[in-house]
């Protein structure tokens, strides 16, 4: 086996022990594993076979998988991936828009082994949540959870090492999945009339700031300097992971000193002061609760609600929208609203027919001033 591998019994303590183990090299590292056989020639077979996993691999026929990659499953690479999420971000428990996510992969997933994971089984997945879904289920939701599957494996290959290859996850086509609805200053108003007080300031908040419905609920009072009038996002709350220092212009310091004087609250055993800025009865606001009457403001101001009219996030779109026509600069958007990348901030900043209409009046305009009056030569005699 020379140049190739080597077989070895393990001592201890001037003991031999009788079971074989072989070494081999793989990409730079020694690999070390037990044959599980105390007969030499059953041991020489399986070091064999490992030589000709890592030449297939050498030659791109088939990835190598090893010892540890045969035992790693896809929930263990979740959970891998879980924890590194949250130590880089100093969580101390995953954020509700993952929390979700994970368990479909899990369920579907879990008990494969990750190195064995290929196009197959990521369509197979497509289907089964499509099949399994008692609703139409948005193509987005279900590229959202094979991205979170795409970055476990990412992790597996180049932090903890524990697979040397990842299947190739196809997303679907969102292009056509893109809502274009937006909200009026009047039509908003005329909705939050008919919310409960405590939501009100609430939805005032993410129709100026853009921000997501978490990250409004999140918000503390340990967040807010009331000297500089700065309010913190902090990394736990912030999706991007980025903490960020907003300095509130005079109309949302308003809304903030507005929810100061209501954060104390009764209670039987006396006044006591919400940790929340947005709270009801001194508790964080609930979605289900917020939902419920939302939905019912909506209605009531003679606006559609649900999938097919209006929904509380497409707050966050048009306070893209109305920032980028007041012309404050991407970066500055991509900061207030928490958005990480540019392609984020692009599902959210969508042309409508004004855009166009400005972009034409910009263009005659740029025109006419470019134009030089004509100059008439007398002819010569």
């Amino acid at each position: 086996m020379r140049g190739l591998g080597s077989l070895f019994q393990r001592r201890k303590d001037g003991v031999r022990f009788p079971t074989w183990w072989i070494k081999y090299s793989h990409r730079g590292r020694i690999h070390r594993e037990s044959s599980g056989t105390t007969d030499r020639r059953h041991a020489e077979r399986f070091l064999k076979r490992r030589i000709a996993e890592v030449g297939a691999d050498r030659l791109g026929v088939r990835a190598f998988a090893g010892p540890q990659s045969e035992r790693f499953t896809v929930a263990q690479m979740l959970d891998d991936y879980a924890v590194a999420f949250r130590e880089k971000r100093g969580l101390a428990d995953l954020p509700p828009w993952m929390r979700t996510r994970v368990p479909h992969l899990v369920e579907f997933l879990g008990d494969e082994r990750a190195f064995r994971v290929d196009s197959t089984h990521i369509e197979a997945y497509k289907n089964w949540r499509r099949e399994r879904s008692s609703r139409l289920l948005a193509v987005a939701t279900i590229n959202r959870e094979l991205q979170i599957l795409r970055a476990a494996f990412n992790h597996a290959i180049k932090r903890t090492r524990k697979i040397y290859s990842a299947p190739y996850i196809q997303l679907a086509d969102e292009s056509g999945n893109v809502r274009r609805v937006f909200f009026g200053t009047t039509d908003f108003e005329q909705a939050i009339k008919h919310l409960p007080g405590e939501f009100q300031d609430f939805a005032r908040f993410a129709f100026w700031t853009g921000m997501r419905k978490g990250g409004v609920a999140a918000l503390r009072w340990a967040d807010v300097n009331r000297r500089e009038r700065t309010l913190l996002l902090r990394p736990e709350d912030d999706k991007a992971g980025h903490g960020v220092p907003l300095k509130l212009p005079p109309y949302l310091w308003t809304i903030i000193e507005r929810r100061w004087t209501a954060r104390v609250v009764p209670t039987p055993d006396g006044p006591r002061m919400s940790e929340w800025i947005f709270h009801r009865r001194g508790f964080q606001a609930v979605f289900k609760s917020f939902d419920r009457h939302w939905k019912k403001a909506l209605e009531r101001a003679g606006i559609p609600a649900g999938k097919q009219g209006y929904i509380f996030h497409d707050l966050r779109r048009t306070a893209v929208r109305n920032m980028r026509h007041a012309r404050v600069p991407t970066d500055v958007i991509m900061k207030v609203a928490g958005m990480r990348t540019e392609s984020i901030f692009h599902r959210y900043n969508i042309v409508d027919e004004r855009d166009i209409e400005e972009a034409l009046e910009m263009t005659v305009q740029y025109v006419d001033s470019m134009r030089e009056p004509r100059k008439i030569l007398p002819l010569t005699e």
